[in-house]
């Protein structure tokens, strides 16, 4: 998953990155340099981000892995 997918995905779940940070103890530093390709993206933060989908729209989230 590339920096900018995983904003995407963020910005789907409709979290800023500091609530997605919260979500998985992440400081929010780190999403946005995640976000920029400076650090790889972590299945912790893509994990959070679809439960965050998930919660949100009532299904399964969007099975990206």
């Amino acid at each position: 998953m590339t920096g900018l997918d995983l904003k995407l995905l963020r910005v789907r779940a409709g979290l800023t990155q500091r609530a997605l940070g919260k979500l998985c103890k992440v400081d929010a530093a780190r999403i946005c340099e995640m976000e920029k390709d400076q650090r790889q993206v972590s299945q912790v933060v893509v994990d959070a981000a679809n439960r965050a989908i998930a919660a949100r729209h009532g299904s399964d989230g969007l099975g990206v892995p």
